[in-house]
């Protein structure tokens, strides 16, 4: 709310009293009654946008914040976010997704830690079938309950 009142015309006006104000878009001079601006001023917060926009059209155009168009990281469809998303402290990463089922499918498959076999070992156990196709392997998926690794198991 942009006042083009002075203190003295605040005083001197009945609640019944329009008082000028300046849009925050335009710059257009519109006005309003005293009792709005008294109920603006006690209940509510500075940046809600009760009195400051002089219409409905400044109002939409004020609250407008910039987008910008990516593709998923995922999919490659495209994705349009708002740049405070963008910015936001609680992002990880900069990675954009269409929606969280891509997300889940990138983060399940780029994962790092949590599986129950090692990246080494599925490798070491790929190229034992490739080099020895005729060696009859039984590979050990899950740890034994005593808490040791015993890769593999040949026959």
């Amino acid at each position: 709310m942009k006042p083009l009142y002075t203190k003295t015309e605040y005083n001197q006006a009945s609640s019944n009293d329009k008082l000028a104000l300046q849009c925050y878009v335009c710059g257009k001079t519109y006005y309003k009654y005293k009792r709005y601006i008294n109920s603006f001023l006690k209940y509510h917060n500075p940046q809600e946008n009760s009195c400051k926009y002089c219409s409905k059209k400044c109002e939409k155009k004020g609250k407008f914040k910039p987008r910008t168009e990516f593709l998923c990281d995922y999919c490659n469809n495209k994705v349009i976010r708002a740049d405070y998303e963008l910015r936001s402290k609680r992002r990880k990463s900069n990675r954009v997704f269409c929606n969280r089922s891509c997300a889940a499918k990138y983060n399940n498959r780029h994962k790092k830690t949590g599986t129950r076999r090692s990246k080494l070992e599925k490798y070491i156990e790929s190229q034992i079938t490739i080099d020895f196709p005729n060696l009859k392997a039984l590979y050990i998926e899950a740890p034994p309950p005593q808490g040791w690794r015993i890769p593999q198991v040949f026959i």
